[in-house]
């Protein structure tokens, strides 16, 4: 048996917990270190979030499918303006064809927006179709009014205008997609409240 003294023990307890020596020489891990070694495979079954199409492959999209359900609507809705027509304008020459046309451009137009909504959303766009419908509703109005203007004439302004439903369907579903607003509150520091809008793009 080996006696040691007073001094001698506590100079081997420093030596024991000195840095690099005794136990302070033997590494400590953490819990959510051995975890990680214990299962690695737990890192590589994570979900990976599928990447979304290219806007290019969307807009496609939207255009085609818009253009079809624009054709279908388009036919329903030169079909309800002929039915519009009242009888007295049968006789007079040119007296319906506005009839007709307002309700093919009133469902084609309707039928575009619609389609750019489907195959916008199908290709993982997120934008709402109340946008579009809106979009489509302001084009509508143009249209009309640059029709009005041009006194019922189809000249390069009205006609350009009459196109606008069809482009601010796809513009509004898109600046939809990528834009999203939510309800902002804040308090001063005197304590008032300010109540706003928080966009994202």
């Amino acid at each position: 048996m080996i006696l040691l003294s007073r001094p001698m023990l506590c100079l081997l307890s420093l030596l024991l917990l000195a840095p690099g020596v005794g136990f302070a020489a033997a590494p400590l891990e953490t819990p959510s270190a051995l975890r990680w070694q214990e299962s690695p495979e737990e890192l590589e079954s994570e979900p990976v979030r599928p990447s979304r199409p290219h806007g290019v492959f969307r807009v496609t999209a939207e255009l085609g499918v818009g253009a079809l359900a624009s054709v279908g609507l388009g036919i329903v809705g030169a079909r309800i303006g002929v039915s519009r027509c009242p009888p007295s304008m049968l006789d007079v020459p040119d007296g319906c064809t506005l009839y007709p046309l307002t309700g093919l451009w009133l469902g084609s137009g309707l039928g575009f927006a619609l389609g750019v909504w489907g195959g916008g959303t199908l290709l993982g766009g997120q934008g709402h179709i109340l946008h579009t419908l809106g979009g489509m509703a302001l084009g509508m109005a143009a249209g009309a009014g640059a029709f009005a203007l041009s006194r019922g004439t189809i000249t390069a302004f009205s006609g350009a205008a009459l196109l606008l439903p069809y482009a601010l369907s796809v513009v509004a579903f898109e600046v939809s997609s990528s834009v999203r607003l939510q309800p902002l509150v804040s308090v001063s520091p005197r304590g008032g409240t300010v109540l706003g809008l928080a966009g994202s793009f």
